[in-house]
This record gives structure tokens, C-alpha cells and sequence, in this order.
């Protein structure tokens, strides 16, 4: 069965905007490097370790030239970050 997510048209290029805001503010030197590396015309999968499971989500929504899918934890899904998660089409995993 496939699962169909609602998505809000601009809310994903909103959200990114925000992102990119934020971490102007609150990390001036905070940068991507070897951008020109990374494919914009092909998928690619992108796993990070990560100590906090907002923070670092936000940071390569914030420096990734293209659009990202999210994996997100089901239970995350019930807070307030799910709901918009689940609006700029992240995916539920178990």
C-alpha cells in the first residue's frame, strides 16, 4: 500500500529559506564544502550520524543545492517538526 503525503506547494522552498536565515544568524562561519562534488541531476542517499536529530537534518537542508526526501522516526511524526515534516514530504520509518 502506498502511503500518499499532502504537501504544502512552497512550503518546502519556505522552510529552506528559514534554514538558510537561521543558520546566517546563529552560524556565521558555517559553510559546505566540495558543493561542486555533489550531483543535482541524479539521486543521491545522504546518511549522517548525528547527535541531534534536528539540528543536522536542518543543516543539509540549509547547504544541499537540490531538494531533499527525509527519513524521520514514526513517533517524531506526533510533534509539531512532524507535522511540517510530513507537509515538505518526509517519510515514516520505523
Amino acid at each position: 500500500m502506498r502511503v500518499r503525503r499532502r504537501k504544502i506547494p512552497g512550503l518546502y522552498s519556505f522552510i529552506k529559506f528559514l534554514c538558510r536565515t537561521l543558520f546566517h544568524i546563529f552560524f556565521r562561519d558555517f559553510d559546505a564544502f566540495h558543493t561542486a562534488q555533489i550531483p543535482t541531476d541524479e539521486p543521491l542517499l545522504v546518511i549522517a550520524n548525528h547527535g541531534n536529530y534536528l539540528l543536522d537534518g536542518l543543516a543539509l537542508l540549509a547547504t544541499y543545492p537540490g531538494q531533499i526526501s527525509f527519513l524521520m522516526a514514526q513517533p517524531n511524526f506526533k510533534t509539531a517538526i512532524g507535522g511540517i515534516a510530513r507537509k515538505i514530504g518526509a517519510i515514516p520509518v520505523l
